[in-house]
C-alpha cells in the first residue's frame, strides 16, 4: 500500500486527502514473473536488441545508456479507460519489449491504477513515480536492497520505453501543451488552434515560416524552465 495525496471528489473541488493506493512493486512482479511464472526471454534475443540499437543503428539513447548487454529491456506504459459508464480510470502497466506472448493480454502487467479525476497535480503521479523509479533501479543491479536478496534468478533489467498516448506522456513531462490553452498543440512546430495570425493556425497547409522543433527544442519548449518531469524521468 502506498500512501498518495489525492482529490477528493466527493466534497468541492481544490481539497485534497491522503489515501493507501494498492500497488505492485516492479522488482517483485518480475522476480515473479521470471522464478515463478515462466516467463523467458532468451539472452541471444537480448544480445541481438543491444547489438541493433547501440552498434548498427546507433541510438543515442542506447549508445549513452550505462545498461550492459545482459540488461533486459522493461517498458513503462500508461493508459486511461473508461469504466461503468462515466468513471476515467488510469492503469500503469510494466511489460518486457522482447516478450511475445500468445495473447496480448497476457504481456502487460498492472502495476496500479486510479481514478484519474483523483489526480491531485502532479503531486499523486510523482508519488507513484517515485517508488516505480526505485524499484527498476533495483532491477538494474538485480538485487533487492530491502530484503537483501537476488532478484530473478540473477537476470538484469533496464527501462528502455516509456510508452502511451499523447496525455500519459503529458502527466508524466508536465508538459504545458493544452487543447484548453489552444496553443503548443504540435510537437514538432509552434502551430495554435487560436491566433490572429492565420500563417500559424494548425489546419494551415500553406508553405511559409513554420519554426519545427526537434527533441529537444521541443521538451524545453514546454517545461518552461520552471516544470519538472516526473521522477521516472529524472531518475
Amino acid at each position: 500500500m502506498l500512501p498518495v495525496r489525492v482529490r477528493r471528489t466527493d466534497v468541492a473541488t481544490g481539497t485534497w486527502e491522503n489515501v493507501s493506493l494498492p500497488m505492485l512493486d516492479p522488482h517483485l512482479l518480475v522476480d515473479y514473473l521470471f522464478q515463478t511464472a515462466g516467463v523467458n526471454i532468451p539472452m541471444s534475443v537480448v544480445h541481438r536488441f543491444w547489438d541493433i540499437k547501440k552498434n548498427l543503428a546507433c541510438e543515442r539513447w542506447a549508445v549513452d545508456s550505462p545498461a550492459s548487454p545482459e540488461h533486459i529491456p522493461v517498458a513503462i506504459y500508461g493508459d486511461a479507460c473508461t469504466v461503468r459508464g462515466n468513471i476515467k480510470v488510469l492503469g500503469i502497466f510494466l511489460s518486457f519489449p522482447l516478450w511475445r506472448a500468445k495473447s496480448t493480454r497476457c504481456s502487460r502487467w498492472l502495476v496500479c491504477a486510479l481514478e484519474e479525476a483523483k489526480l491531485w497535480g502532479t503531486e499523486t503521479l510523482n508519488a507513484i513515480f517515485k517508488r516505480i523509479t526505485f524499484s527498476p533501479n533495483m532491477l538494474f543491479n538485480g538485487w533487492d536492497v530491502e530484503r537483501d536478496v537476488q532478484l530473478a534468478g540473477g537476470r538484469l533489467f533496464t527501462v528502455t520505453e516509456l510508452r502511451g498516448d499523447w496525455l500519459w506522456h503529458k502527466q508524466c513531462w508536465n508538459f504545458s501543451s493544452s487543447w484548453l490553452a489552444m496553443k503548443n498543440l504540435c510537437y514538432r512546430c509552434d502551430c495554435k488552434a487560436r491566433s490572429a495570425n492565420a500563417t500559424d493556425l494548425f489546419w494551415n497547409i500553406d508553405e511559409g515560416d513554420w519554426h519545427e522543433y526537434n527533441r529537444t527544442e521541443f521538451i524545453a519548449n514546454q517545461l518552461g524552465g520552471s516544470r519538472r518531469p516526473c521522477n521516472v524521468i529524472l531518475n
